[in-house]
């Protein structure tokens, strides 16, 4: 039985939900996000402020919860994914991947050999000093590990074949800012050339075992791609979630409209 579903819901060619970790960085927030019903979270450390200290702290509460705690990775770069692997990430989000290359890359750095080049560290984060032996600690790390790729650019647009044809990919992630920027039309999600971007990861995706998948705070938009064949979404990140919430309560409030938000929490 895996500690986390959602390698098996993504095989299983299951949707998974998640959101994005940016500034809320205590374990206790992992609490709150199992109570939301995410599948996983996201720990950014390419944007944001997040350390190795405090991604232990967040892997060791989602164990107890059963979400699994994805780490988007700074650059890749073998000693960023393997400290942040042995500090308990469940697995990593690469951006900036060109083309297939820069996804074995990630592979390699992600399994223990045979199948990659990782170094063996196990550690407490790992065992719940169950005593697990390092041949069933291989094992169950290269069989559970998670690989997401982001797909930013032109580039990955035209590799995109090859690069969910590496084995150990799960999933993609389009980053819609980078993606708009690299097509030259930045910010517009909804041009045309975003559109068949869009279509074209669906449709690659849709003929491998690797899911296709995006990060957006348009709740409208995530539905119409996940009817498209998305599977694998991450919705808005924290801090934007809680201004929205907030503002939508604030603003109730000062209009005294009678159709107020629906009740936020325990108060």
């Amino acid at each position: 039985m895996p500690l986390y579903p959602v390698k098996e819901k993504l095989a299983a060619g299951q949707p998974v939900f998640g959101t994005m970790i940016t500034e809320c960085l205590r374990p206790e927030v992992v609490a709150v996000l199992a109570a939301c019903g995410v599948d996983f979270f996201i720990i950014d450390t390419e944007h944001s402020p997040g350390d190795l200290h405090e991604i232990e702290a967040l892997a060791r509460a989602a164990r107890h919860f059963g979400i699994a705690p994805l780490v988007r990775i700074t650059d890749n770069e073998y000693f960023l994914i393997a400290r942040t692997l042995d500090c308990g990430a469940a697995g990593v989000v690469m951006p900036r991947i060109h083309c297939a290359d820069d996804a074995r890359r990630v592979v390699e750095a992600v399994k223990y050999p045979p199948a990659g080049k990782r170094g063996f560290g196990l550690r407490s984060i790992h065992t719940d000093f169950s005593g697990i032996g390092t041949a069933e600690a291989i094992e169950r790390a290269n069989r559970e590990t998670i690989i997401v790729v982001q797909v930013e650019y032109q580039e990955a647009l035209d590799d995109l074949e090859n690069i969910v044809a590496v084995p150990g990919v799960d999933a993609t992630m389009i980053g819609p800012q980078d993606l708009s920027i690299s097509l030259g039309v930045p910010g517009q999600f909804g041009h045309e050339k975003m559109k068949a971007a869009f279509r074209r990861v669906a449709e690659v995706c849709g003929r491998s075992p690797v899911a296709a998948g995006i990060h957006m705070g348009d709740l409208a938009r995530l539905l119409e791609l996940k009817a498209e064949g998305y599977r694998f979404l991450i919705y808005s990140a924290d801090l934007a979630l809680i201004m929205q919430a907030l503002k939508q309560g604030i603003q109730a409030l000062r209009s005294g409209a009678s159709s107020a938000p629906a009740k936020a929490g325990m108060y």
